[in-house]
C-alpha cells in the first residue's frame, strides 16, 4: 500500500472517551461513580448524544482516570 493510500480512522469524541475507558478496564457504572454522574450520562457522552457542559474539565478528569493523553481525547493526535 502506498503511503498516500494509508487511511487514518476518524473517531468522534464519544468514541475516544469510550475507547479510553475500556482500555483502562473501567465500566460505565464505575466511570459514572467517579464523575458523580449517572450511567446514562456517561453513555450519552460516549454515544455522542450529548456533550458535557465543560468539555475541558471532563477531558482532564477522564485522562486522569484512564491514563490516556487529553490531547488524544480531544482529537489532536
Amino acid at each position: 500500500m502506498a503511503l498516500a493510500e494509508v487511511i487514518t480512522p476518524e473517531w468522534t469524541m464519544g468514541e475516544r472517551l469510550a475507547k479510553a475507558r475500556k482500555l483502562a478496564g473501567i465500566d460505565q457504572d464505575e466511570m459514572a461513580e467517579r464523575f458523580g454522574k449517572s450511567r446514562p450520562t456517561i453513555s450519552a457522552w460516549e454515544s455522542d448524544k450529548s456533550q458535557p457542559r465543560n468539555m475541558l474539565a471532563v477531558v482532564d478528569k477522564w485522562s486522569e482516570i484512564t491514563g490516556v493523553d487529553p490531547a488524544w481525547l480531544l482529537g489532536f493526535r
